[in-house]
């Protein structure tokens, strides 16, 4: 039998604490362009792959069961999100004359936690102190 998880504060010894949840998502879209000439063998002039960092921020508190309950989300915007992108050119020709409505885009990968920036805050609704929530990055709805 398990025992739901508590918070206090740590200066006033308060247990309603809101809690803010930051993390990043990393999410990964495949763009293909048709080979319209069929010097491709797979009829793919050309695949470009692109990872984007997603920041997002989570605000909630603690439910009777001790579940994280998120009651706002929102993405934190970034000048740039892109951090990686990939061209594999297949067909010089079509890529060459190929119009950007022309390629086929795809997310093919569900979206993952980047652990290595997840970061959780508690704030005491009584004194309105901020301290640091230790919890493994398994804690994350979205790992």
């Amino acid at each position: 039998m398990s025992t739901a998880l508590k918070l206090n504060c740590p200066s006033c010894g308060n247990q309603e604490v809101r809690i803010l949840h930051q993390f990043t998502l990393k999410r990964g879209f495949e763009s293909t362009l048709p080979c319209i000439c069929d010097h491709a063998k797979d009829g793919i002039a050309a695949v470009h792959l692109s990872t984007v960092l997603e920041d997002w921020l989570e605000d909630g508190y603690l439910d009777e069961d001790g579940q994280f309950e998120i009651y706002d989300k929102d993405r934190i915007e970034q000048e740039s999100d892109k951090d990686l992108d990939e061209l594999d050119i297949r067909c010089h020709a079509c890529h060459q004359d190929a119009t950007e409505c022309e390629w086929n885009e795809e997310e093919p990968d569900d979206p993952r936690t980047v652990d290595a920036r997840e970061s959780w805050t508690g704030r005491c609704r009584r004194c309105n102190s901020q301290f640091v929530i230790d919890w493994p990055a398994t804690e994350s709805a979205y790992a």
